[in-house]
């Protein structure tokens, strides 16, 4: 599977993400692209679009690392501030991440070449929501 990640996400992928903040009480639903540029062992991902919230249309973006440490992915934001890391395998992959007192849980599914989600329930004093993202080709 770590093969097949590194060689299938490079390139332009569709995004679905549909948001369900609790704690703001409001739904939110994103629509983009994702696009993975390959350089040595790392994959600068990078996603734009367009951010549904509360009735407002925002143009929003967001970039990450995916650093390839076999047997293991690293994934960084932006600014090279680790967010998590996972070892590929088939079926659900639960990831976690505390960001000060609000815990990130993850679940990613690949279903690639196509296909492949990730679910965010994040939970905390500051956060409480749900982010389920759909990337397609």
């Amino acid at each position: 599977m770590y093969t097949l990640i590194y060689d299938t996400l490079p390139g332009i992928w569709n995004i679905i993400r549909k948001i369900d903040d609790r704690m703001g009480n409001q739904q939110g639903d994103f629509e983009g692209t994702a696009s993975f540029t390959r350089r040595d062992e790392t994959l600068y991902h990078h996603e734009s679009g367009t951010l549904m919230l509360a009735g407002t249309k925002l143009h929003a973006s967001r970039s990450y690392k995916w650093i390839f440490e076999r047997p293991d992915i690293v994934v960084c934001h932006h600014d090279n501030t680790p967010f998590h890391r996972f070892t590929p395998d088939y079926g659900i992959i639960r990831v976690s991440h505390l960001c000060g007192e609000d815990r990130y849980n993850g679940q990613y599914t690949f279903n690639l070449p196509d296909h492949w989600q990730v679910t965010w329930t994040v939970d905390g004093p500051r956060k409480n929501y749900t982010s389920r993202t759909t990337y397609h080709r």
